[in-house]
Order: structure tokens, then C-alpha cells, then sequence
């Protein structure tokens, strides 16, 4: 399991820096077997006439509050 740190100083070059984050992706209850599972919503692609599938996903960054 991680580890939580406080403060972290280090350094790199300008050209490797990255953002840190935490994705949570929704979860509902599946009515048939009462287990949690991602959620998925579907959207119509009118220009193709397809649905896709999406998760919704929750972005942290600095804390969860």
C-alpha cells in the first residue's frame, strides 16, 4: 500500500515534469448480484448512428478532501 508524504522535494529538467493525480472511476451497485462495478453511461453518436460507452471518472489532484 502507498505511502503518504507531506512534502516531496526533488528536482528534474522542465522538459519531464508531470502532473500527479488520483482518477476514482464512479461506481454503482449492480442490481442483480448487489456487487459494485463501474458505472457506464451511454451517448448517441448522431453522425455515425452508434452508441458508445463511457465511465465517468473523477480527477483529484492535492488532496481528496
Amino acid at each position: 500500500m502507498g505511502k503518504r508524504w507531506n512534502e516531496n522535494l526533488k528536482w528534474k529538467p522542465a522538459e519531464d515534469n508531470s502532473i500527479d493525480f488520483l482518477l476514482r472511476i464512479q461506481k454503482q451497485t449492480d442490481a442483480d448480484t448487489g456487487l459494485k462495478k463501474d458505472k457506464i453511461v451511454y451517448q448517441i453518436d448522431y453522425s455515425t448512428n452508434t452508441e458508445k460507452a463511457y465511465k465517468i471518472g473523477y480527477l483529484y489532484c492535492g488532496g481528496i478532501g
